[in-house]
């Protein structure tokens, strides 16, 4: 998918392939989520230096995109496993 105008219109159901890329470590979660989609939203909704925060943060994929788009991130997880995947997501 390509990043949107900033603050463009969205439609109410997207269409999205299920790639992770070059990140081996997104199939180690339980419900990996594809970076490419997460960062067009990071993008298309905040700016540079922001702080986007993901409650939920499971494998880490929001962090990932976040800190890949120039915004700053802060990931909460219950599940201790989950942020040690974040972390080293972080890492590569």
């Amino acid at each position: 998918p390509r990043p949107t105008a900033e603050m463009g219109y969205r439609y109410s159901a997207w269409f999205m392939e299920q790639r992770y890329g070059n990140d081996p470590l997104a199939h180690e979660h339980d419900c990996p989520m594809p970076l490419r989609p997460t960062q067009d939203l990071i993008l298309t909704y905040s700016r540079p230096g922001d702080l986007v925060v993901d409650p939920f943060c499971g494998g880490g994929t929001v962090p990932c995109a976040a800190a890949t788009t120039g915004r700053a991130y802060l990931g909460i997880d219950v599940d201790p496993k989950a942020l040690e995947l974040s972390g080293r997501r972080l890492d590569w």
